[in-house]
């Protein structure tokens, strides 16, 4: 009995030497017949629709050869997951820089353009109420709001008096007209020249978008063009006409 232990475990030992050396076997012919100059690149595990979040789990790892890797491909998965493919991305493709939102060569849509959190929405202007012209893409902008507001007078009766407000302060100027900026300004310093339109798009949360629909429909609005690195945004209490005749009682 003892003597057929023995025999079993010899036996075991064989098998376990067999398979290490079958093994190395492999990897020398791996090795040998693996290309030596194979490349790391991100592909799409499956097919990813045009405007899709790129989530964990859509790209992966693969070695290729050199000679076969896109001048465009994307080299680390940190940069890829996150992103939103522009073009449909059919699985096994390799994941390609210019097909992912934040790449300068694809903005060319206004949709790529608006903020994460915003919206973008248009409003009419002419040379007064848009500066004469000198509002331009990546400008930011005050909105200064005159309407008709009902408000409780003498008596209790209700009358209705103008008010000026500063109603949204700090807004991004998407485009000017059909004009926006795709990519960031190649010549700082470069001089602004004015654009004759007659709408500006800006980049809006929703509660801001109510505010500046409702200035637009009932009220008249003036744009004020910021300074560069400008942030802050004082409060600053409405103007209306006894205010305007008598500055004293402005607190």
């Amino acid at each position: 009995m003892k003597g057929s232990k023995k025999y079993w475990i010899l036996a075991l030992l064989l098998a376990l030497t067999a398979a290490i050396v079958f093994y190395q076997f492999l990897m020398e012919l791996q090795r040998r017949y693996e290309p030596r100059d194979l490349q790391s690149v991100m592909v799409a595990t499956r097919d990813i629709e045009q405007n899709a979040l790129i989530g964990p789990g859509d790209v992966e790892v693969a070695r290729i050869p050199s000679q076969y890797v896109h001048g465009d491909a994307v080299r680390n998965k940190k940069n890829v997951v996150g992103k939103v493919a522009i073009n449909k991305i059919a699985g096994g493709e390799q994941v390609l820089s210019s097909r992912l939102l934040g790449d300068s060569r694809n903005q060319g849509r206004m949709a790529y353009t608006v903020p994460a959190g915003k919206r973008a929405i248009s409003i009419a202007v002419n040379e007064v109420t848009g500066v004469s012209g000198f509002i331009q893409p990546s400008d930011r902008i005050d909105v200064v709001v005159t309407a008709n507001i009902p408000v409780s007078g003498a008596g209790g009766q209700e009358v209705v008096r103008p008010y000026t407000v500063l109603a949204l302060q700090d807004l991004e100027v998407l485009a000017v007209g059909r004009s926006f900026r795709a990519t960031p300004v190649s010549e700082e310093g470069a001089e602004k020249k004015p654009v004759e339109s007659s709408t500006l798009t800006l980049a809006v949360d929703p509660q801001q978008a109510l505010v500046l629909t409702m200035a637009a429909e009932r009220g008249d609005i003036r744009l004020m063009l910021r300074p560069p690195g400008e942030t802050a945004t004082p409060a600053i209490p409405p103007m209306d006409l006894p205010k305007l005749v008598n500055p004293a009682v402005v607190p």
